[in-house]
């Protein structure tokens, strides 16, 4: 499945989120927690991380309805909470730790330059889209579009 696909169906998650639509949320929680918690697990022990996912559901569900899309793709969004709520609970992240979680500098590589480039100017010097936008010259959707195709084959590499 393309990552457009997978992106849009994550979108169509968060609209029927937004409408409270219970089953959206146990759909989100079945997909991605399993992700969500391994990332989490490499920021603190089990506990914390269960926490942390906890929270970031929970957050998620209170604050769909001020989501929007043109300002991120959804599962940059489902990270931004999580990283946030790590906070909340003072466990110390940094961006840097979702690129080394997975041993990420190395795969990588295997980007296409352009991919590469977003997925460094994001994750590794931590801008925003719309900051990486204006030093890529690029436009949001552009930038968007890549970091959603990179998310895509990131999940798929955390679930190998």
């Amino acid at each position: 499945m393309g990552s457009l696909v997978v992106e849009e169906a994550f979108d169509m998650l968060l609209v029927r989120l937004a409408q409270r639509d219970v089953s959206a949320l146990e759909e989100l929680y079945d997909q991605y927690s399993p992700t969500l918690f391994g990332i989490a697990l490499r920021w603190t022990d089990q506990y914390g991380a269960e926490q942390v996912v906890e929270r970031t559901f929970l957050t998620l569900w209170r604050q769909v309805a001020g989501w929007d899309r043109s300002k991120g793709g959804s599962f940059t969004y489902l990270l931004g909470i999580m990283i946030r709520e790590a906070r909340v609970l003072s466990i110390p992240v940094d961006r840097t730790t979702l690129i080394t979680a997975f041993g990420l500098q190395n795969w990588a590589q295997h980007l296409c330059p352009a991919d590469h480039t977003v997925f460094e100017t994001i994750y590794s010097k931590g801008l925003s889209v719309a900051e990486a936008s204006e030093v890529l010259g690029a436009t949001t959707t552009e930038v968007e579009d890549r970091i959603g195709k990179v998310l895509h084959e990131l999940l798929q590499h955390a679930r190998s």
